[in-house]
């Protein structure tokens, strides 16, 4: 790597060096004595396991399991776009649930594999039956409502269901109030005069990642407010553009393509 064109960086030339520095600090404050990855950490764990022993006279292990990738070649990983969390102030049950039911054809029955605790014989079965009509995502499905439900809880998976229903369809009018997640709450003032802008609104709420991307969206007819697309990029929000609930909540629903949705809470300044 070296002498080649590319060369190496210092960063990457260190990281098995700070990665064996830190097998020998944990096994030294914790007694740790096995260091977990995916397969490609194997030569910073090696690095780490013979420096332990050499420092200590020590023998410590090693664990690699083959990376997880989709259909497309992307892995999971911190580092990685739309990155899923465990920790629902990272990734809210909503947004988690979301996660597995996007997930694509391709990779459903491997996920179902990895992940659930289902027997092989149940797999083959959601599988068969995901076949028969995919339109209806139930292999998704079910990995989605498993997942969601270890890791969250069981009243978590049952709102994750609720606001996925009112969100997307199939769950009668829309109420906010059943909505737990999805659901950003500003200041009717920001809406007033001449109304708030949407690339910063789409920005703001987690839609896009940046305005770059909003612009590009709305270009594209990919983005909708209340159900009606948007092809103004200066489009504006006011209040009086506001839908309203049962409840007399006032709101913008927001929508990125099919499946990315927010819904913007009006509250009354104080």
């Amino acid at each position: 790597r070296v002498q080649s064109e590319q060369g190496i960086s210092y960063t990457e030339f260190s990281y098995s060096i700070l990665q064996a520095v830190d097998f020998l600090e944990l096994h030294d404050r914790h007694g740790v004595t096995l260091q977990c990855g995916g397969s490609d950490q194997w030569g910073n764990i090696v690095a780490g396991s013979d420096f332990v022993r050499a420092k200590r006279r020590k023998k410590v292990h090693g664990l690699t399991v083959p990376l997880i990738k989709s259909a497309s070649g992307e892995k999971f990983g911190k580092t990685e776009a739309g990155t899923v969390w465990l920790d629902a102030a990272r990734t809210s049950p909503y947004d988690f649930f979301q996660f597995w039911l996007r997930t694509d054809d391709r990779d459903v029955g491997s996920y179902l594999r990895y992940f659930s605790a289902r027997g092989a014989e149940e797999i083959e079965r959601i599988e068969a039956e995901h076949a028969s009509d995919p339109s209806k995502r139930g292999a998704q499905r079910a990995l989605a409502e498993e997942m969601t439900a270890l890791v969250h809880g069981e009243d978590a998976l049952a709102q994750a269901v609720r606001t996925t229903a009112q969100l997307h369809g199939g769950g009668g009018a829309l109420r906010v109030a059943d909505l737990a997640d999805g659901v950003v709450d500003r200041d009717a003032a920001a809406f007033e005069g001449e109304g708030a802008g949407l690339l910063d609104e789409l920005l703001g709420c987690g839609l896009v990642p940046s305005k770059k991307e909003a612009r590009r969206s709305i270009e594209g007819g990919g983005i909708y407010v209340n159900d009606e697309k948007v092809s103004d990029v200066q489009r504006r929000l006011r209040l009086d553009e506001a839908s309203t609930d049962e409840d007399g909540v006032r709101y913008f629903a927001l929508r990125k393509g099919k499946k990315s949705r927010r819904v913007l809470r009006i509250t009354e300044s104080r």
